[in-house]
């Protein structure tokens, strides 16, 4: 594998994971492993530091979010190879990926220019930019695809984006001291809370998605950076 693995998908079936590493800043790529033999079968290059991968529900594509490299990488998972760039002047810094349940669009968080993309998979284009302040970073969508939830690190805040409209619709506050720097958040397989992590808070702030309010703070190890939930 790769030097500076950073982020890892797994194909809906698992016989693939997708690892974007960091090499240098004209050899950054994602690894192709079998997780059966725990072997690299292919590199796909993509733009300067991948930081986040997305695998489609079907399995046919990853999408990576490149975050030096600004732009969003689509990778042909049966060939292994590039089939699309998506970028915008508007966009800086995309940081995290995420897909819809239905894989109809894909969402990114944008740090520095403090947005969130929304890009059609079907064309890979660009189709709504939703501004959201504060250094955007986890996003996490509702199990039904109405709701998108986005961590913002500076200003210590979730929002929630209706994906109907792109438009923001709630501010929580998920910690109370300044600097505590959020960092992911993810919705649970019910819908029914969202988790965010907070790395300086060592934390993770239990949102209620019905009433959009924090329930509780649960203290955590030093430094929680990401969020995942064991299968089902």
């Amino acid at each position: 594998m790769g030097d500076m693995p950073r982020t890892v998908a797994l194909s809906p079936d698992g016989s693939k994971a997708y690892v974007g590493r960091w090499v240098d800043w004209s050899a950054d790529g994602v690894d192709v492993v079998d997780t059966a033999t725990g072997t690299v079968i292919a590199t796909v290059p993509v733009a300067k530091e991948p930081d986040d991968l997305a695998v489609t529900p079907d399995g046919s594509r990853v999408y990576v979010a490149s975050f030096a490299g600004n732009e969003v990488t689509v990778i042909d998972t049966v060939t292994n190879t590039v089939i699309a760039t998506i970028s915008d002047p508007a966009i800086s810094t995309p940081h995290s990926i995420t897909l819809s349940p239905d894989g109809t669009r894909a969402y990114t968080t944008n740090f520095y220019s403090d947005n969130v993309s929304v890009i059609d998979t079907a064309t890979n284009t660009l189709t709504a930019i939703i501004p959201v302040v504060g250094g955007p970073v986890g996003l996490s969508a509702t199990p039904d695809g109405a709701h998108l939830y986005v961590a913002n690190q500076t200003h210590a805040t979730a929002v929630v984006i209706d994906t109907a409209t792109n438009t923001v619709i709630t501010t929580i506050a998920t910690i109370i001291r300044v600097g505590d720097t959020p960092s992911d958040i993810l919705v649970d397989p019910t819908g029914t809370k969202a988790y965010v992590a907070n790395s300086n808070a060592q934390s993770l702030s239990v949102i209620d998605t019905a009433t959009n309010t924090v329930t509780t703070t649960i203290g955590v190890g030093s430094g929680p950076t990401s969020i995942a939930t064991a299968p089902h």
